[in-house]
């Protein structure tokens, strides 16, 4: 009793100095009344009344602070040089002596469990998932797992910002398994696993192993209500940036020619973010609605005798993600759409372009010469037609030989042809660049196809998809 009464007057005569500023007052008052006081019986409060104001009255830190230093200084002040508070000459002085001490060990137990999801625990088996560097390194001790490393570059914050990593840690297994810590990455927007072992080597095939541990629904459960989203909308946002601002390489374009449907895929027309294609002499074009949520399909007028009425057409965003899907299956479009390649931008473009042909195939076909196949060279300098029936030239004679060699069961190769059919002299002519816009032009056109293949003659030629139509006179460069 005589110490509360003690204690209580100790606080009286603290307050009475204040009485002068009320406001000052009140906020001492709560310094004192703040719990590490009581628990410590005052013992630091008059060295922070002597030591954390200046002249004026005022706070060098706010007093919360002082005692969230104060308390670090209680746990670790015996380990330090200077263990009696009053040999620091102010809360700076004790700030940055605290501070270089660094962490105790249950500290740092404490904000590694403070950064960290425990999924699931049994006698056998803990699930965790990090939420920061510091608790990646603590549960990764022991792997070689780029998420916790602690010397170079750490890839936790990489791999975090794609989707969530489990640690799959076996108790029972000694550390030389590989397989006693197994790191799980969820991937959000492909919606995939990557699983590596504790040497750090990539292995999918555990996760068919994982899902027979009863555990592992866990990590399911914690994706399903927390990492999950709504794919066809991520799907949408994809699309949507793909036709708005992706930029195209028209140099590499001839891979991605359809010859039975587009001619070619031509780019921006710079009026607005659009894509252009031609199907045969008609130009048409694909683009995202303003607010965003529809695909618009157009035919572009010639300038020259504008139609009074032309083909235009609009689906929703969410209809033609349906129709990619249709084409592939969902993964597939998904990691398509986060491809920035050639390949998987002209694919995508190519097959909206054919929703739409195909559901205006009739009004499309209105203008064009029935039954043609049209073409249009990559190199602007091509002057070849193809219209020509003469023997006598060489895409004739190329187109020949390429047909003799395949009845025989013989390779087709450009310089077979240029040494046995043309008796050119390698001595005299350079046999990469000979006659190349010919070749390119024939391939532009459909005429002929160029192929790898695994034994030499390496590239070899055939007939290409355009060879039926040309016999007939029905192939037109655009």
């Amino acid at each position: 009793m005589k110490l509360l009464n003690l204690i209580e007057g100790r606080r009286e005569d603290i307050l009475n100095r204040f009485d002068e500023n009320p406001e000052l007052r009140k906020t001492i008052e709560e310094f004192l009344d703040h719990e590490f006081n009581k628990k410590t019986n005052y013992k630091y409060v008059n060295w922070v009344l002597k030591r954390n104001f200046d002249d004026f009255g005022n706070t060098i830190i706010p007093l919360q602070q002082a005692v969230d230093n104060l308390e670090r200084f209680d746990k670790v002040g015996k380990n330090l040089k200077y263990k009696d508070i009053n040999q620091y000459k102010n809360i700076q002085d004790l700030i940055d002596t605290i501070e270089v001490y660094g962490d105790t060990k249950s500290e740092e137990k404490t904000k590694v469990e403070e950064d960290t999801s425990k999924v699931y625990e049994d006698s056998e088996v803990l699930i965790v998932k990090p939420l920061s560097q510091k608790s990646s390194c603590y549960y990764g001790q022991g792997t070689k797992w780029c998420t916790s490393a602690k010397t170079g570059g750490n890839a936790f914050t990489a791999y975090n910002n794609r989707g969530p990593l489990y640690y799959f840690i076996y108790k029972n297994i000694n550390k030389d398994n590989d397989y006693y810590k197994i790191a799980i990455h969820y991937n959000v927007a492909e919606d995939n696993y990557a699983l590596f072992d504790a040497k750090d080597n990539f292995n999918n095939n555990l996760l068919g192993f994982l899902k027979t541990n009863p555990a592992f629904k866990s990590i399911e459960k914690d994706i399903e209500e927390n990492h999950k989203v709504d794919k066809s909308k991520t799907l949408e946002i994809m699309l949507t940036k793909l036709i708005n601002y992706n930029s195209f390489n028209f140099s590499k374009i001839r891979n991605y020619v359809l010859y039975d449907k587009l001619v070619n895929i031509l780019g921006d027309d710079n009026t607005a973010p659009l894509v252009v294609a031609q199907y045969g002499e008609k130009r048409i074009m694909i683009k995202v609605s303003d607010n965003e949520d529809e695909i618009i399909f157009n035919e572009i007028p010639k300038r020259k005798n504008i139609p009074q009425k032309y083909i235009s057409d609009r689906r929703p965003l969410y209809e033609m993600v349906e129709y990619l899907e249709s084409k592939s299956d969902p993964y597939d479009l998904a990691h398509l759409l986060s491809q920035n390649t050639i390949h998987a931008n002209y694919k995508i473009i190519r097959d909206l372009f054919n929703f739409f042909i195909e559901e205006l195939h009739e009004e499309l076909s209105v203008g064009n010469q029935e039954g043609f196949k049209f073409w249009q060279p990559i190199n602007s300098q091509s002057n070849y037609r193809f219209e020509s029936r003469n023997p006598d030239n060489s895409y004739i004679k190329f187109l020949n030989y390429i047909i003799e060699q395949i009845n025989e069961g013989e390779p087709a190769s450009k310089r077979d042809f240029l040494l046995n059919v043309l008796e050119k002299d390698p001595e005299q002519v350079v046999f990469s660049g000979y006659l190349s816009t010919m070749f390119s032009s024939m391939k532009d056109a459909g005429l002929v196809s160029l192929y790898r293949a695994d034994t030499s003659p390496y590239f070899r030629y055939k007939i290409g998809p355009n060879y039926n139509a040309w016999e007939k006179e029905r192939l037109k460069r655009i």
